[in-house]
């Protein structure tokens, strides 16, 4: 019989980027989009030469965070009229403010 208490979830998040039990590092992040050119005719795409690939955590679609994401598409879209936004210092600040955890993990990449 439930309680009516409402349990916070205490689990954190874990990025998508790796596929170990290990935390991934910004390296492996970035590995990680590398790899993908490997992919049958991923080399033809005009992204990775010009070095525009980008990879995000993908909870972030579906969460009260998920502005973090906007931010990010927003600095990688137009770098110029976003220089003054830092997706990684908003991450950490949220959790800081709001979360019972401290930012960890890679979130965000590009390459």
């Amino acid at each position: 019989m439930a309680s009516g208490r409402s349990r916070r979830s205490t689990k954190k998040p874990r990025p998508a980027t790796s596929t170990s039990d290990t935390r991934p590092t910004r390296a492996s992040a970035k590995a990680s989009l590398e790899q993908l050119k490997n992919q049958p005719g991923f080399d033809q795409i005009q992204a990775f030469t010009d070095r525009h690939v980008y990879g995000i955590y993908h909870q972030f679609y579906d969460a009260p965070y998920n502005f973090i994401a906007y931010l990010t598409f927003a600095k990688w879209q137009n770098p110029e009229a976003f220089s003054d936004v830092d997706p990684a210092k908003v991450w950490k600040d949220f959790h800081e403010q709001y979360m019972p955890w401290k930012a960890e993990g890679v979130f965000f990449t590009s390459i």
